[in-house]
């Protein structure tokens, strides 16, 4: 019995090491993710409006759904003020990402704990929390240090069925107002 233990222990390892070491850079999957070291290009101004420290960014592509996909994205800065406040055109170094899979959003009463059936019954279909999985970009320009950094989300769903946004959903989300450049694009030159 101890033996079978380390032996699947072993291969345990062994097949997580595995999928650690394979790396896709296909941007249409929602488990790629953006690396340190990728540049966002804010490409004409946007303004921060007063009392908030975000403005959402809108695609200026048509299509349906906020971003084409449902995916929204907004820049962040550190301080709040009474005024509007502008982000400059300007390069930006992403310093760190944080993936945060289940942010809850909403929730209809009564809460639920979700329970498969093995009967058929529906996972989804929880009365539960309402989700938006969402990628923090966290960015720095010694010209621009008060922008703390570039956040997208994925549509609301309920936990089975949501997603964090894929690189491609972000860029069509961004529109034509901020570039992103994926650190292994920059590499590639």
């Amino acid at each position: 019995m101890h033996l079978n233990r380390r032996w699947t222990a072993a291969a345990l390892a062994l097949s997580l090491g595995g999928c650690a070491s394979l790396e896709s850079r296909d941007e249409n999957l929602s488990y790629v993710r953006v690396p340190v070291g990728s540049i966002v290009e804010v490409t004409r101004e946007v303004v921060v409006p007063p009392g908030q420290t975000r403005v959402f960014l809108r695609s200026d592509r048509p299509s349906p759904g906020a971003g084409g996909d449902g995916v929204v994205c907004d820049l962040e800065v550190r301080t709040l003020s009474d005024g509007s406040r502008p982000i400059h055109p300007g390069v930006f170094r992403v310093t760190r990402v944080q993936t945060q899979p289940f942010v809850e959003v909403a929730s209809r009463e009564p809460t639920r704990v979700a329970a498969l059936e093995l009967a058929g019954g529906d996972l989804a279909a929880s009365d539960g929390p309402l989700i938006a999985p969402t990628v923090h970009m966290y960015l720095f320009s010694p010209q621009q240090p008060d922008v703390m950094r570039l956040s997208c989300r994925g549509h609301f769903d309920v936990p089975a069925w949501a997603k964090t946004p894929s690189i491609a959903q972000i860029r069509r989300a961004l529109g034509d107002s901020v570039r992103l450049q994926l650190a292994w694009e920059e590499a590639g030159r």
